[in-house]
């Protein structure tokens, strides 16, 4: 993948909002996400980290999201959850960045209940994270503090799945390097044999 990839994907997405074409936009969307998931990431850091900057140039608030709700149901369509998750993402932002947090959260519980399955524990952990800070700010200290709880489990489980990838890759790599051990001893005693074949 080149250096720019993300640079690129970045432009053709300003482009396709000033041009008003979601369905397109949705595809991006999609790229860029697996793009910046492409690698072994530890979530534990909460990265939102990777959202598109887009030049919404004089979009209103409603105008956006209009925008990446249409960009959101192109992905459901399509059967993809996550990438529908992360639009609701960036939606959550512009509300927030409005101080309209109650609406923010609206699309974060959404991403916590039916587009975010169990099985997506980082996703879980980010938007988690995000229901939390946006909870503090709505004054819902009581809900806030179970999702403090829930966020501590979360991480303890992310933790755990990031050790259990590192000890599979590594009994991996040591399986690896044991086959090519072995090879390397059967040529060996392959050369030895014909060696010995050749001298009879």
């Amino acid at each position: 993948i080149p250096a720019d990839h993300g640079a690129v994907l970045n432009e053709f997405a300003s482009l396709l909002s000033k041009k008003n074409m979601p369905e397109k936009f949705s595809a991006i969307l999609k790229e860029y996400y697996d793009l910046i998931h492409s690698g072994k990431k530890d979530f534990s850091n909460d990265p939102i980290h990777g959202m598109l900057f887009i030049d919404w140039g004089e979009y209103t608030l409603e105008r956006k999201v209009d925008f990446m709700n249409k960009v959101k149901h192109t992905l459901l369509k399509n059967g993809d959850t996550i990438s529908a998750a992360y639009a609701n993402n960036h939606i959550a932002i512009f509300y927030e960045r409005e101080k309209k947090p109650e609406e923010a959260l609206k699309y974060i519980r959404e991403n916590l209940g039916p587009l975010l399955l169990d099985n997506h524990i980082e996703y879980r952990y980010i938007n988690s994270n995000a229901a939390y800070r946006l909870l503090k700010k709505t004054g819902n200290d009581k809900e806030a503090v179970m999702m403090a709880d829930a966020i501590i489990k979360l991480k303890d489980s992310l933790t755990s799945q990031y050790q259990r990838t590192l000890l599979l890759d590594l009994e991996a790599k040591y399986q690896s390097e044991k086959k090519e051990k072995e090879i390397a001893l059967l040529n060996s005693q392959n050369a030895l044999n014909e060696l010995q074949l050749e001298r009879e």
